[in-house]
């Protein structure tokens, strides 16, 4: 498996796929524009985490921009449009990189 297939693996693993709540549309279902290194990001809401990782409230900080990457659906999940990497610190303490949708994120100061 290459490393690109094992960090979706790690990605897709734990965390329930869930549709967007009619209630939490009012905050949108659009991507984050202008993404930059270094913005800082965090789960629009519990019905936007669509993995385990990062926390509900855990701040991310983007690292790279990406041509949307829409990833092939997996066991009836979500079709993520991948549009950006980010960095944090994951349960175990361990610092991480992973793809995500801007979609299901929003800005913090």
């Amino acid at each position: 498996m290459d490393a690109f297939s094992a960090m979706m693996d790690m990605r897709m693993s734990g965390g329930s796929r869930k549709a967007i709540a009619a209630s939490d549309l009012e905050k949108g279902f659009s991507p984050i524009s202008d993404l930059k290194p270094g913005d800082k990001l965090r789960w629009k809401g519990k019905n936007y985490k669509s993995c385990s990782a990062p926390e509900l409230d855990q701040i991310i900080i983007v690292n790279t921009a990406h041509d949307n990457y829409n990833m092939p659906q997996r066991d009836g999940g979500n079709n993520d449009m991948l549009d950006f990497s980010a960095i944090f610190v994951n349960t175990d303490g361990e610092i991480v990189e992973f793809l995500f949708d801007s979609r299901r994120f929003e800005r913090v100061e």
